[in-house]
Formats: C-alpha cells, structure tokens, sequence
C-alpha cells in the first residue's frame, strides 16, 4: 500500500471470515533517501461476534383492506450482510424470502398489501453470517380491517305527490368494490 507523502500512513483493510489469532507484521520498503524498516508483531485475535437480536415492526397496525403495509426488520448489531426471510402464518410471504440486510442500518424491508380482513402472525428470520450469528424477530400479529365508508342519502323529490315516484340514491364513499344497499322505510325493506 502506497505511504501518504504528509502523514506517512498507509493502510490495509480485511474482513475476517474465521475465529482465530494472526500475527500482523508491516515493512516499510524504502525509496530514495529512506531506509527500510518493520514493525514489531502484532496480534490480531479474531472472536465471534456478539449474538444478533432482530426486531420486527409494522408500518401501520391496524391496516385496512387494500392498504400496503411495510414490515421493516431491523439486526443488530448492524451485520456485515445476509438477509432477512419474511412470513405469514408460517409460509414465507411472495417476494420477501430473501431480503437483503443494509449494512449501514442493519434494516431488510417487505411491502405486502391485503385486500381481504383478518390476521396474520408474520415471522422474520435473520440468515446471519461467518460473523454474526442468525436471529428470529418475535412474532408481529397484523390485524387488517374494513376500510371505513360513509353513504349519503338523496331525494329525486322531496316533498312528492302522492302518487309520484320518488328515486332514492344511495352514494358510498370511498368508492367500494362490491356490496349492496337495502332501502328501509321506517326500519321496514322497502319492498323491491
């Protein structure tokens, strides 16, 4: 490695895969007008990382139908890699199985949206590495739930002649998939 001209500091990164001790020596190789010299030994001794915890989170909990939520896995100590497997009741969730850990913030993400109410018991297993041992997050219950509506009544006359049709509309907002609305008079189905 090249000595820097103003600090007369040269450097050497390595990231150890194995358990053990190594004797670390530096030479310096002379140039013009310098001798050579070495460094006394030194030992590097390399232990297993400590144990890894992983804590599981939900961007909203509860959700409602149709809104994405994202689960968010955080390892730490930060690792230097491996990846987070993400579940649902046990069975991993599509596109999840193997996300990547960063390893400036020790987090893996999994955005999932639902479109039917219940719940899930969602799971995260950290991989772990040669150097940071494999962790599991306690289980994160999502609760997903009914978007909530709102539904205005109108008159197509108000007040009518008797005799007249008269056309109720019924309007749901947000605007909902599917369903039905039943018209009572009184509390009595409107007949038809």
């Amino acid at each position: 490695q090249p000595v820097d001209a103003g600090t007369g500091v040269a450097t050497c990164s390595i990231r150890y895969i194995t358990l053990g001790s190594h004797a670390i020596a530096a030479a310096y190789v002379r140039s013009d007008g310098f001798a050579a010299s070495g460094s006394p030994l030194l030992t590097q001794t390399v232990v297993a990382a400590p144990s890894t915890t992983t804590v599981l989170a939900s961007s909203v909990n509860p959700s409602v139908a149709s809104q994405q939520v994202v689960y968010t896995a955080t390892v730490s100590p930060v690792p230097d890699g491996g990846t987070v497997a993400f579940t649902d009741g046990g069975s991993t969730i599509g596109g999840c199985g193997d996300q990547a850990v960063n390893v400036t913030t020790g987090v893996a993400t999994c955005a999932v949206t639902y479109n039917v109410v219940g719940g899930h018991s969602i799971g995260a297993v950290y991989s772990g590495t040669a150097s940071y041992p494999t962790s599991t997050a306690a289980t994160l219950n999502q609760v997903v739930g009914q978007k909530a509506t709102a539904t205005g009544l109108v008159s197509s006359v108000n007040p009518s002649a008797l005799g007249e049709q008269v056309f109720y509309t019924a309007t749901v907002s947000p605007v909902p998939t599917d369903g039905t609305v039943a018209f009572s008079d009184g509390g009595a189905p409107i007949a038809g």
